[in-house]
């Protein structure tokens, strides 16, 4: 995980104040491995994000405005681990009949979802308003634009399902031979 922070400010002079902020994260893990998942067989996961923020802040006896432009862009990629079919094995009868016992090869899971775009907003407060009495006027707008994008395809590498007969294991080899019963592949989705 890579993570960085970083703010800039300036006070140009008694009313004016501007800020600069810029936070970036990079990091990657990998999950879904244990019981019957083998770690080839995990998820990885990679999230990336920038954000940066300039802050325009100016301040007159009678006024206070805040102008504050924005820029962000973000991506979630939950993956498998590696790029080859899956084979999930599970016994067929006795007394563990249709328990996992092992999942190798390549996992299901796909995903790109992300984000980027900008805003701009912008707060005006007026404290001079003397009319029975002393008041506060704010208003402000703000406009945002975020581009969205998401691919998945579950799961992405296909998926053989093996049915192992407890009678039929051989203890002499050391492979096991079975035929898949079934076979799962998704789509891509847009």
């Amino acid at each position: 995980e890579d993570l960085f922070f970083g703010k800039v400010s300036w006070e140009v002079d008694d009313k004016q104040f501007i800020e600069l902020t810029v936070k970036y994260r990079d990091e990657t893990e990998l999950t879904g491995f244990g019981g019957q998942n083998t770690p080839e067989y995990g998820t990885a996961k990679d999230n990336n994000e920038t954000r940066i923020a300039l802050k325009h802040q100016y301040n007159s006896y009678d006024f206070y405005n805040d102008l504050i432009l924005t820029y962000e862009d973000s991506e979630f990629n939950p993956r498998a681990a590696n790029a080859e079919p899956g084979a999930r094995y599970s016994f067929a009868t006795g007394p563990f009949s249709q328990n996992g016992i092992i999942n190798l090869g390549g996992g299901p899971d796909y995903q790109v979802k992300g984000q980027d775009g900008w805003s701009i907003q912008d707060d005006f407060t007026f404290t001079g308003w003397e009319w029975q009495g002393v008041h506060t006027l704010k208003i402000g707008v703000k406009f945002k634009q975020i581009n969205l994008s998401a691919i998945e395809q579950n799961p992405r590498n296909p998926q053989f399902f093996y049915s192992l007969d407890v009678t039929s294991i051989d203890p002499n080899t050391t492979t096991l031979d079975a035929v898949p019963f079934r076979l799962e592949w998704g789509a891509p989705l847009a």
